[in-house]
């Protein structure tokens, strides 16, 4: 989610009647292949799919349905929550392994909280994480973005603090992203003086994730939302095509996270937990900047850090003996878990709104427990690659935090051992938890990480008030839409499973760079052209 302050990054332009001819393109540069991507901000699946066969998105349906790509079972990345999915899939890197693990965030050794939701912070994640963006990986190429927040290294950047933060102030959150379908005007003329079209060209979409959390994604203001966007979209890509920018003309179409709709009572006041249950002096946000000596000193009244993202994510960080710099116990993390390790402890498990909750057992493990059950999640890297498992904590306690078990063919997958992330991801695409196991201990590779991260059950959140959320490991809070469509490509066609992260190569690939994404270095994503061009005819 984007909180409110943060609606006066949206970029903005004039509205302009769309007559494109060949003058558009007068001493400018057509490359052999563009790429032309919308990010819609808490596009949920289930209510794609549901609006789809009401034909209230006809542009998706023409554009996307019926002439790309569909993957069918795609993924966010851990923790689906906007910023941390925002930085993958421009770098292809997991939250662990870029640094931002959420909209707000806590780093121990620097003593200093991060949260993007100011408007004079929305755009800090871009000096916070590490990894080369699609952007800076083009050098030699024009680049442009639109109301993004996060687009480190585009050379066409368009924002415009007034005419939008008005609109944000009223609520008016939809005009927003009415107003990215008129922003081609002004990318144009940005293009004709530099000579050439960009090859990436990325537009972002607030307003659906707005309306989401107040109302729910089933309410009539997300489903308004979602027939904005459809029509900006559509107006988008019939620009490019009357203009006739590049030689192939690619589009992609996805989101950071899913929408759950949340119950308002079956939330769970952590903070009142921790203070009364474990006597814990509990800071919910402190210092963004200054000196760390400061931010030390205030933190040094406090012994735990509790962030709550999007309502169904939790990190606990506890300080240790020696400071904030100084790890807490492992059987103070255990026993505040709860669950059966410590069954006799009132653990965050033992609440029904909590799913499960993870900690780091190690530089390549994470233990998980859920109320009744406890596994290791273990990491080995084999010939360069590597590959996960699940063991048992305890031989005398159920494994199965993540109900594979229901499954006998799955069961035995689980049972063989190891396994690379590709096979996790094929293996539980379809399940509640899905592509869990290489991500989690993906998560727990930063120290930004936390001590204990608790995931919501179903319909439940850590938040009160909101009808809507997202941030678990569960199936709705991780699936996303993710079409490929243009080109060369098939239509009316699918690919199994996908991952968020993929989208960085495989847009470097459409545009036929594929050679640079091996300069990234050891990414997550991997291209899934070959995928796509092979794809098979949709269900």
């Amino acid at each position: 989610m984007i909180v409110v302050s943060i609606g006066l990054l949206a970029g903005a332009c004039a509205q302009v009647p769309a007559r494109w001819s060949a003058s558009t393109r007068a001493g400018m540069v057509r490359p052999p292949a563009c790429v032309t991507v919308f990010f819609v901000d808490g596009f949920d699946a289930v209510e794609m799919d549901r609006m789809l066969a009401a034909g209230r998105l006809p542009n998706i349906q023409r554009i996307f349905v019926d002439g790309g790509v569909r993957v069918r079972s795609a993924v966010a990345s851990l923790p689906p929550i906007t910023y941390p999915n925002a930085v993958a899939m421009i770098t292809g890197l997991y939250p662990g392994h870029h640094g931002v693990v959420g909209n707000l965030w806590f780093d121990r050794d620097a003593c200093l909280f991060r949260n993007y939701g100011f408007a004079s912070r929305y755009r800090q994640s871009n000096e916070d994480f590490t990894g080369q963006t699609i952007f800076e990986l083009l050098p030699d190429e024009l680049t442009a973005t639109i109301q993004d927040h996060t687009r480190r290294g585009a050379d066409i950047i368009i924002d415009n603090w007034a005419q939008t933060g008005v609109d944000w102030f009223l609520e008016n959150y939809s005009d927003v992203d009415a107003r990215v379908g008129t922003c081609f005007p002004k990318v144009a003329a940005q293009a004709r003086r530099a000579g050439r079209w960009p090859v990436v060209y990325w537009n972002y979409f607030p307003a659906p994730d707005e309306y989401a959390h107040p109302a729910g994604s089933a309410s009539p203001d997300y489903e308004d939302a979602l027939v904005v966007m459809d029509a900006a979209l559509g107006q988008l890509v019939a620009d490019e095509e009357a203009a006739d920018v590049a030689d192939k003309r690619y589009y992609v179409l996805l989101s950071d996270h899913g929408h759950v709709p949340l119950q308002p009572d079956a939330w769970l006041d952590l903070k009142t937990w921790l203070e009364t249950t474990w006597q814990r002096r509990v800071r919910t946000e402190c210092c963004q900047s200054g000196g760390k000596a400061g931010r030390c000193r205030v933190l040094a009244q406090y012994d735990t850090v509790l962030i709550v993202g999007a309502s169904r994510r939790a990190v606990i960080h506890l300080r240790g003996p020696g400071g904030w710099d100084d790890p807490a116990s492992a059987a103070l993390i255990e026993r505040m878990v709860g669950g059966p390790l410590a069954p006799d402890e009132p653990g965050i498990v033992t609440f029904p709104q909590v799913r499960i909750a993870c900690t780091r057992a190690g530089e390549n493990a994470v233990r998980v427990v859920s109320r009744d059950a406890a596994a290791r999640v273990e990491r080995r890297t084999v010939n360069g690659e590597r590959q996960f498992r699940i063991v048992p904590v305890n031989p005398a306690i159920s494994d199965d935090a993540f109900g594979y078990r229901h499954d006998a063919a799955l069961a035995a997958f689980v049972d063989a051992g190891w396994h690379d992330s590709q096979a996790w991801l094929a293996a539980t695409a379809s399940e509640e938890i899905r592509d869990f196991v290489p991500q989690i201990v993906a998560l727990f590779d930063s120290p930004r990480a936390g001590d204990i991260v608790a995931f919501a059950a179903d319909h439940s959140s850590f938040e009160p008030d909101w009808l809507g959320g997202h941030g678990s490991c569960l199936a709705r809070d991780m699936q996303i839409p993710l079409y490929f469509a243009g080109g060369d490509l098939p239509r009316g066609a699918e690919i199994p499973v996908g991952r968020l992260v993929d989208v960085m190569p495989t847009a470097l690939d459409l545009i036929g760079k594929g050679e640079r994404i091996s300069q990234a270095g050891a990414i997550d994503g991997v291209s899934l052209l070959p995928q796509l061009r092979a794809a098979a005819p949709a269900r």
